[in-house]
């Protein structure tokens, strides 16, 4: 990992239990808590979920954040505010009051069986790649060397009912 004074993050978040416009809004607030300079939300889209666990609908986002912070402490930052907003362990694409997943951290790649850095399913998902256009722009993805609107040209499936 280089050392920067600053690191950009790009982040994805969804929820689909309960008033998931609430659960998006509270880990905003929590995030511009720490990040008020530095914090850009995209807009949210409904969709629908991913693989068979979930029969309910998401809400998803994206943030672009500018932080000190080394990709572990940013991790277990936002890890913190998924407990602090409630989330409970389900299984795998279960329900969530509130997930946020770490997408792009500068230009590194990191992979290990807990975090993975692109994410790893940054590429297949329609509903991460359109809100990480509307803040980091048509960006080519570090390790996968597309650019976000290649990849969402190329999409099979296609997740987002619509923009909020």
């Amino acid at each position: 990992m280089k050392k920067r004074e600053t690191n950009k993050v790009y982040c994805g978040l969804g929820s689909n239990v309960g008033d998931r416009k609430f659960y998006l809004e509270k880990a905003i607030e929590l995030l511009n808590d720490e990040f008020s300079e530095t914090i850009k939300i995209s807009s949210f889209y409904e969709t629908k979920p991913l693989g068979n666990a979930s029969k309910e609908n998401y809400l998803n986002a994206a943030a672009e954040v500018e932080t000190t912070r080394d990709l572990f402490e940013f991790y277990r930052f936002v890890k913190n505010i998924e407990k602090e907003i409630g989330r409970k362990t389900t299984r795998r694409w279960g329900p969530r009051e509130i997930d946020i997943d770490i997408l792009l951290f500068n230009d590194e790649i990191y992979d290990t069986p807990e975090l993975s850095v692109p994410h790893r399913g940054l590429a297949e998902r329609d509903f991460v790649l359109q809100p990480l256009l509307e803040l980091a722009g048509d960006i080519e993805i570090p390790g996968i060397n597309k650019k976000i609107s290649e990849l969402l040209n190329n999409l099979q499936n296609r997740y987002i009912l619509m923009k909020i």
